[in-house]
């Protein structure tokens, strides 16, 4: 990846599929976020659609370093719901995430959050923390 171009190596083909409100397309099958979630489930794979990066239940016991390398420094929002995340470490590389969704994975009070200047919300749901974090 160039690294004056902060947009993923490979568009993905989702907008083909939506129409330019952002509702799915051929007979309005499903919205946006059904699509998506479909459309992770097929591939198998990240999806990256509008500053979003879709990472739903990849199996992910880690961030990937491709993951990292080709979506950081765009993707504002992060869903990683529903994989195996303990570490948070990784985390730190997403400069601009504004909305983190960590929901249904193994964190626990252990883990260490990074500091990410932009981020205004976190959600960690179904995890293993039982104290608050400050």
């Amino acid at each position: 990846m160039d690294e004056a171009n902060t947009e993923p190596s490979e568009p993905w083909p989702l907008a083909a599929q939506l129409d330019p409100a952002g509702s799915a397309s051929d007979e309005g099958e499903g919205s946006e976020a059904q699509v998506v979630e479909e459309l992770v489930e097929e591939n198998r794979e990240p999806v990256f659609v509008d500053g979003r990066l879709i990472c739903v239940n990849l199996g992910y016991a880690e961030i990937p370093d491709f993951v990292l390398q080709d979506y950081a420094a765009s993707a504002v929002v992060l869903d990683l719901s529903h994989n195996s995340l303990r570490s948070l470490e990784k985390l730190e590389g997403f400069t601009v995430a504004e909305e983190l969704l960590l929901d249904d994975n193994l964190i626990d009070d252990d883990a260490i959050f990074p500091h990410l200047p932009h981020a205004h919300t976190v959600t960690l749901n179904k995890n293993r923390v039982s104290t608050s974090w400050t």
